[in-house]
């Protein structure tokens, strides 16, 4: 079995590093192909994976010429690959990739899986209503479609109308991003002791779309009836200087954390993960915190949302806009939490392995080729 990846933004995201990773494990020959606008994005080097094509092909007004950006991709990918070589398409996004795959299909009849991820969601489907016939190609023609979260496949399976919503919803699956090994290598130490004082941990950029601020605000208010301490991990965004600013007793700015020994170290540190932002695209950090032992807190019906039963490993927020809201939750998790908890949060975490992920990944490419 050859599986070829078409993945855009394979140079940016380690995501797809794990994954050919373990399938290569798995002893799947795989192919990558990702067009790209930079040369440095070319630089990227994945030596136990030789056949892998980066192709600085792209330039800023493909963004808009959607057509002819495929053309030029499928060109391109059908110089530098053997494609009578290949079994199956996995193709990482659905305009962008899913395109070219479709493509692929038309004229060699390749037949391809498709991902739909947020920027498909939030940009794509949003801006460009010309091509919504072309996504509705995409879809019919794939084999599967792939979501990484059951809010994410909920939301937009609601956009498919007629007689597609059914064919789809059929051949769609939930498959998560997977957390860097690790987070799963070295279990954390149950902490048996009770602290008097409420540690809440936050790790991010600090843009607008983080909802930071409100969180600042709720920890203010939480403060004022109990002991709270919230930890600020991170840098980057308008926000920053603004978060720098803060004074207040119970709030503490650490600022970036590149070695994992200590990021690990500051998850064990604390007993809640609490990340409000107004949207996800999946948010891995909240795994890494589940992984480690914190249960966490982040807005209902996006990122992680579906996966645990509330009440359970998380609480959700509706209204993001109330640190009156964000507090009460808070204070709901903090009622709960027990050495109990913290086990179940380590357990729940083990389904985000990439062991996991690629071996469900491996059924599904068999079921296709074989």
């Amino acid at each position: 079995m050859n599986i070829l990846h078409i993945a855009n933004d394979f140079s940016n995201s380690n995501l797809y590093k794990h994954l050919v990773l373990h399938l290569d494990q798995l002893g799947i020959k795989q192919a990558v192909y990702s067009a790209v606008r930079t040369q440095s994005e070319t630089q990227f080097n994945l030596a136990e994976i030789n056949n892998i094509h980066i192709r600085n092909i792209l330039k800023s007004y493909d963004r808009i010429l959607y057509r002819l950006k495929i053309r030029k991709i499928y060109n391109d990918l059908a110089s530098q690959i053997a494609l009578s070589n290949i079994d199956l398409v996995h193709a990482h996004t659905l305009y962008s990739d899913g395109g070219v795959a479709q493509k692929l299909k038309k004229s060699r009849g390749i037949p391809y899986i498709v991902a739909v991820r947020s920027t498909d969601m939030n940009s794509f489907q949003k801006y460009r209503p010309d091509l919504r016939i072309r996504r509705n190609t995409i879809l019919r023609e794939a084999q599967n479609v792939i979501f990484t979260s059951p809010t994410h496949r909920n939301q937009y399976l609601s956009l498919i109308n007629g007689g597609m919503y059914k064919d789809i919803e059929k051949k769609s699956m939930t498959i998560p991003n997977g957390i860097d090994p690790f987070f799963l290598e070295d279990f954390p130490q149950i902490n048996t002791q009770k602290k008097s004082e409420l540690k809440l941990l936050y790790v991010g950029t600090f843009i607008q779309r983080k909802n930071v601020i409100n969180l600042i605000k709720a920890v203010k208010k939480l403060n004022d009836k109990r002991p709270v301490k919230l930890t600020l991990v991170g840098g980057g965004g308008v926000l920053e200087e603004e978060v720098r600013a803060e004074k207040h007793s119970s709030i503490n700015f650490v600022g970036k954390i590149t070695d994992r020994n200590k990021l690990r170290e500051v998850y064990r540190s604390h007993n809640m993960f609490v990340m409000v932002s107004r949207a996800e695209t999946f948010g891995l950090v909240y795994i890494e915190a589940l992984s480690q032992g914190l249960p966490v807190i982040h807005k209902k019906n996006d990122a992680i949302d579906g996966y645990f039963e509330e009440g359970t490993v998380t609480e959700t927020v509706t209204n993001m806009e109330s640190p009156d809201e964000i507090a009460h939750k808070i204070n709901e998790l903090s009622q709960r939490l027990s050495v109990n908890l913290q086990k179940e949060c380590v357990r729940q975490a083990q389904q985000f392995s990439w062991s996991q992920i690629t071996s469900t990944y491996e059924k599904m490419y068999n079921s296709i080729v074989l």
